[in-house]
């Protein structure tokens, strides 16, 4: 049974799906009201701030939903506001700090879109001009990190922030295919990262900050198919995520994070060909996430996710298993762990959840077909 069969509730447009969320109306009648006061004060900075900032909430909503809902909202109410700032006040920090949100917002939301083709089975090069263009808006926001680092006081924060912007264009280059060019961004902002941590050792951030470098680093190492250096990569990002719940107990972001090294070393052990331990990192993150995770709509999807990782490793290996009785048990495997995927995800009801839909059903189509085949 494929995902849509489970709950055609979801099959509604992105546009009601985004449009029924309260806090989507509420932002609604503050876009009108703004937007009123506009009519009166039209060259007011800040009024057009704080627009451009209810739109963004809209904006990302829709582009969880659907990708060009997303992008074209953005065409049309979110950048002709940043136009008209830089017309107004192009030097002033407030149009700077829009530009640098704006920016970050776009080149995440178009890497998403990249991965979300790719696990689609459209093949890198359907994925590749969306990852082309967050490159190229990373790079954007990365010139605005720069301009408030040098424009002010050379602050820590500051500085954190420069190298956040670094880190983004190294992860972009690496979903870009531009993997070699990649390592020197992602180990720049890595020193950085150790050297705060080491200057502040009761600093969770900055702990968390290097177990998120350590996560680049191996998925770069994995994108060169060195898999014993990703995994190690991958474990030492899990000790930092994991020294930061163990000071924060419901520290929500490490929570997650910790959920997603499990899975990813999952995902790196089956790329080695190590089926056990990839299935033993996957029950670790099932067990993990059950226990630990909130019932909120997107930690829902987040394990989810584990299953469909789970059921595309079994995928993995059934095509590869030359016994016909061995495959078919890997298919059977394979489907099962999808179906629950499908069941979790549907279930959230987020956001994102069609589009995760629509990953897993391409698993699941796959999974059926194998097993409608004569032995």
């Amino acid at each position: 049974m494929l995902a849509s069969d489970l709950d055609t509730s979801l099959d509604e447009s992105p546009i009601s799906f985004v449009a029924r969320d309260e806090h989507a109306r509420l932002v609604g009648k503050r876009i009108a009201i703004l937007e009123e006061m506009l009519k009166e004060r039209p060259d007011d900075l800040s009024l057009r701030i704080d627009l451009a900032d209810a739109h963004r909430s809209i904006g990302n909503r829709l582009f969880r939903a659907n990708f060009d809902e997303g992008d074209r909202y953005y065409g049309r109410h979110i950048l002709p506001i940043l136009a008209d700032a830089e017309r107004i006040a192009p030097a002033d920090p407030a149009t700077l700090e829009l530009r640098k949100h704006i920016y970050s917002d776009l080149g995440w939301n178009f890497g998403e879109h990249g991965r979300l083709l790719v696990e689609l089975d459209q093949g890198d090069e359907g994925a590749r001009p969306y990852f082309e263009r967050a490159l190229h808006l990373f790079r954007e926001t990365a010139k605005v990190y720069e301009a408030q680092y040098r424009g002010g006081p050379p602050t820590m924060d500051r500085r954190r922030d420069l190298k956040i912007g670094v880190c983004n264009v190294g992860i972009s280059l690496g979903d870009a295919g531009r993997v070699e060019e990649s390592y020197g961004y992602l180990k720049d902002c890595f020193n950085f990262n150790q050297e705060l941590a080491k200057f502040d050792p009761n600093n969770l951030q900055a702990v968390f900050d290097v177990g998120d470098s350590y996560n680049s680093l191996a998925l770069y190492h994995r994108r060169r198919r060195d898999y014993a250096q990703s995994a190690a990569d991958f474990r030492q990002a899990l000790t930092h995520m994991e020294r930061v719940i163990a000071a924060d107990g419901k520290h929500h972001e490490a929570i997650n994070y910790k959920l997603e090294l499990l899975s990813q070393l999952g995902n790196t052990h089956a790329e080695a060909g190590e089926l056990n331990q990839s299935l033993s990192y996957y029950v670790q993150a099932k067990g993990f996430g059950e226990k630990n995770l909130s019932g909120e709509p997107g930690d829902r999807v987040q394990l989810g996710r584990v299953y469909l990782n789970m059921g595309r490793t079994y995928i993995k290996f059934a095509e590869r298993e030359t016994s016909t009785t061995g495959a078919r048990e890997l298919w059977n495997k394979a489907q099962a762990e999808l179906q629950k995927a499908s069941e979790i995800v549907g279930s959230a009801r987020a956001q994102e959840s069609p589009n995760q839909l629509r990953v897993i059903n391409n698993q699941l189509a796959r999974s059926e077909k194998a097993l409608s085949r004569p032995d």
